[in-house]
């Protein structure tokens, strides 16, 4: 009898613990609105942190300027292992995912999960005059499992905090793409970025589109070559470090 009232109060804690889940969930994509930027690409604000995701002076410009230009085109040839801190809207994978001529083992993590409707109104694949199957391969792959997308390109998403995260293995290069130091500044610190060093490999690379003082002091502390570029559209300066 006891078994059977162990059995049933797991079951419970069970249940009520997937609702929670679900509706922390379903509160994110509540806040979360889509909008679009001054290149006519979506971008999500969110209504909590009041910020957008992406620049408003232009979401694929920036994304497609800040990590492809300045960070994927620095590697020809290469098979790369790259790991992007903050999944978001799939921008910077699915440019990636296109842009690249060889192999991408394409690591990120997040602790948000879009729902599929928000995903449905990003209109990347139209501006890119792209069939979105890939985009949408991108976003309904399992969370903390390995999926191959094409025949080169091997997806693994982690449902984690950064923070907390175990690195299993170095990268080639490093999309830094969190909220501002503004709005998340326990992710620009240097313990964090240190960690990045260290699972970064020789002659490796790591961009973001911050350009802020604190966050070069960091990075040269931490070990990186610190080198300033012009930044994107409506953004005088951004971040290439090199290890």
């Amino acid at each position: 009898m006891i078994l059977f009232i162990l059995s049933d109060l797991n079951q419970i804690i069970f249940i009520i613990f997937t609702i929670k889940i679900f509706q922390n969930l379903k509160k994110v994509s509540e806040n979360l609105k889509h909008t679009f930027t001054k290149d006519n690409s979506s971008t999500l604000f969110n209504e909590i942190y009041k910020e957008h995701y992406h620049s408003t002076h232009g979401a694929l410009q920036e994304s497609q300027y800040v990590f492809i230009d300045k960070g994927l085109a620095n590697f020809k040839n290469k098979s790369l292992s790259i790991f992007e801190l903050g999944f978001g809207t799939g921008l910077n994978a699915y440019l990636t995912l296109l842009k690249s001529t060889s192999k991408i083992y394409y690591d990120c993590i997040d602790t948000v999960k879009l729902d599929f409707s928000i995903v449905k109104q990003l209109n990347y694949s139209d501006l890119l005059g792209e069939d979105a199957t890939l985009f949408f391969q991108l976003h309904q792959a399992n969370w903390d499992e390995i999926s191959y997308i094409s025949d080169h390109f091997v997806l693994h998403k982690y449902y984690q905090d950064i923070c907390t995260f175990s690195f299993e293995k170095s990268y080639d290069l490093i999309y830094f793409d969190a909220f501002s130091p503004r709005i998340q500044p326990e992710l620009w610190t240097k313990p964090l970025i240190s960690k990045c060093y260290d699972f970064l490999n020789e002659n490796g690379l790591f961009v973001t589109y911050c350009a802020k003082s604190s966050v070069r002091k960091i990075l040269i502390d931490v070990g990186f070559r610190v080198e300033k570029c012009p930044g994107p559209p409506g953004k005088r300066e951004m971040i290439r470090a090199f290890k």
